[in-house]
């Protein structure tokens, strides 16, 4: 996941990323853990207490872009989902694919939402699918 904000010449800039699977259980709405912090330009991540959020540190408009990794499945799943969640309750975007998976294929989905934050308000990624078992997400 990454951020970036622009006032003026001010920019706050964050990207998180996963160096461990995470297993999906099959029809479970999961939050991401994320276990690598990239880059961190105002302390927006700590990985070590709340490493499934950003959290916002200075008022404004952000744009936030998810990008997922499935890896790569026998199984077909007819719904796949990568939500962009504020505060932990209101969508601030949903992708859903009614067929995304072919066999054996590495899957990447992204998203992007652009939001007015308040100091303090947090941004975290859930994920959905129903391919019949667990699935990595990488």
């Amino acid at each position: 996941m990454a951020w970036g904000r622009n006032e003026s010449t001010v920019i706050d800039t964050a990207k998180i990323d996963k160096t461990l699977n995470q297993t999906i259980t099959d029809q479970v709405i999961t939050t991401a853990i994320w276990e690598n912090q990239v880059y961190d330009s105002n302390n927006l991540v700590d990985i070590a207490t709340n490493n499934e959020r950003i959290t916002i540190r200075r008022a404004g408009f952000y744009l936030i872009m998810l990008q997922t990794r499935r890896l790569p499945t026998i199984s077909i799943a007819t719904d796949i989902r990568d939500y962009i969640i504020l505060d932990g309750l209101s969508v601030l975007n949903r992708f859903s694919s009614s067929k995304l998976s072919i066999d054996n294929v590495l899957h990447h989905i992204q998203s992007f939402a652009y939001h007015n934050f308040v100091v303090g308000q947090f941004v975290t990624h859930q994920t959905y699918h129903n391919r019949g078992g667990n699935w990595d997400l990488g």
